[in-house]
């Protein structure tokens, strides 16, 4: 029983203990996740409307909190597209993106998401995660995916925010006609960054392509100093780790608000960390447990908090390079975090000429291959009701937009209908079964 309970609340310590060759196997990994991590993290920051640096806070102390108290050993932690959507999402209501008051809600937004999370899993009630169905989970991230690209294409072709309605065309032209030089410079630079990545999954998946167009745009920005001529980059990031403290200044009312979007986030992102999972364990036949890593990922996310940064996530596409460069255990994760606080302390200079159309391109390469608008329409024709559910999810979440998390509530509802649908024509197929058992009995 103590040793039981000693595991459940120190996981880590049944990990195999190391040798030379898997720790040399788990630094590689390590370095190769962090390459990746890095310039993820910012673009995932600007995705949530936090500032750059606050991206790295999200992968270095969460990720090792999460792979420590966690039960998958190659998932990796840290900041994710859907999560980082969510976040921006929740909080465009509330405040001004980027300002003070923006940061200060998102750090309780992870903080009230961890909590529910560990609570869930302490109380171990992991199974609540299938709430969520794969329907809604479907439908709302085909629509979220949308979602993404299109709060992308502003900064990828150089133009200023803008509502994607009957307007934007002409708002596009007025300012290439204002700023052509500006808007040419960074529409060459996102859109070459684009067609980098997209070439470079599809030929050349070995190579780091998230870290070639990186370094590509900074040298060429830095010699042609084109943020001189309007270009947007990342500008300068503060050396050091974070501050390790919750922000004060806001109200109850704000409080309250965030809420229901933290809960929000807890479902979808442990529904898209348990995916991960799941894949990762039937790949490698390795073990995991729902409600320890509900406990690991609330850890993260509550840690993220402190850290000041965002809620934060279990990353598929991080978890599949760390598996397919050799890890053999959470000790890749512990390298990746020295890489990122390395980063933080030396290499953050490097950063600085860093082109915020390539961010963009990093944005939307990966989140392409997520929208899958057959597998909707297959669901309709195939099975109605799922493919209902699928539906309403993903027109609810487009039609909701930037209030996401209606989307999921809609789902949900719908999902429930379906339910009781089923059941209640289950039931009613039952008892006319019996009815015609006993006229028969009766004849």
């Amino acid at each position: 029983m103590a040793g039981s309970r000693v595991r459940r609340l120190l996981p880590f310590l049944q990990w195999q203990r190391p040798t030379a060759a898997t720790l040399r196997k788990d630094a590689w990994a390590g370095l190769s996740v962090a390459l990746v991590l890095i310039p993820q993290s910012l673009a995932y920051a600007t995705l949530a409307g936090m500032p750059p640096e606050t991206g790295l806070y999200a992968a270095m102390l969460p990720s090792v909190v999460g792979i420590l108290w966690g039960s998958s050993s190659l998932l990796a932690v840290g900041p994710v597209a859907l999560t980082s959507l969510l976040t921006s999402a929740i909080l465009l209501p509330l405040a001004a993106p980027g300002g003070s008051q923006w940061v200060a809600l998102a750090i309780w937004l992870a903080v009230y998401s961890g909590l529910i999370q560990f609570a869930l899993g302490v109380l171990r009630l992991g199974r609540i995660a299938y709430v969520v169905s794969d329907s809604v989970v479907t439908g709302f991230i085909n629509a979220a995916a949308m979602i993404i690209i299109l709060s992308q294409v502003p900064p990828l072709l150089g133009l200023p925010p803008m509502a994607f309605d009957a307007r934007w065309p002409f708002e596009a032209l007025a300012a290439l006609r204002e700023s052509p030089l500006p808007v040419a410079l960074t529409s060459a630079f996102g859109l070459g960054a684009l067609c980098l990545l997209t070439l470079q999954r599809r030929w050349a998946p070995r190579l780091p392509g998230v870290l070639l167009v990186c370094v590509g745009g900074i040298v060429a920005s830095s010699l042609g100093h084109l943020a001189e001529y309007g270009m947007g980059i990342v500008g300068e990031i503060p050396q050091g780790g974070p501050d390790l403290q919750v922000p004060s200044g806001i109200d109850a009312s704000q409080h309250l608000a965030l809420l229901s979007g933290a809960l929000i986030i807890a479902l979808i992102s442990f529904t898209e960390a348990m995916s991960s999972c799941r894949i990762l364990s039937k790949k490698f036949n390795m073990q995991w447990n729902e409600n320890q890593e509900l406990i690991g990922q609330g850890l993260a996310k509550i840690v993220s908090g402190f850290s000041g940064a965002f809620p934060v996530s279990g990353s598929f596409s991080r978890s599949a390079l760390n598996a397919y460069v050799g890890a053999t255990s959470g000790w890749s994760a512990l390298f990746a975090s020295v890489c990122v606080f390395a980063c933080l302390l030396w290499a953050t200079d490097y950063l600085f000429h860093l082109p915020r159309a390539v961010l963009a391109a990093i944005i939307i390469a990966p989140v392409m291959g997520l929208i899958d608008l057959r597998a909707i329409w297959r669901s309709v024709r195939e099975t109605p009701a799922e493919g209902i559910v699928m539906l309403t999810t993903f027109v609810a979440t487009l039609a909701s937009t930037p209030a996401l998390h209606w989307g999921v509530m809609a789902g949900l509802a719908a999902s429930f209908c379906s339910r009781l649908h089923r059941r209640w024509s289950a039931k009613a197929g039952q008892d006319a079964a019996k009815d015609r058992l006993t006229g028969e009995r009766d004849d």
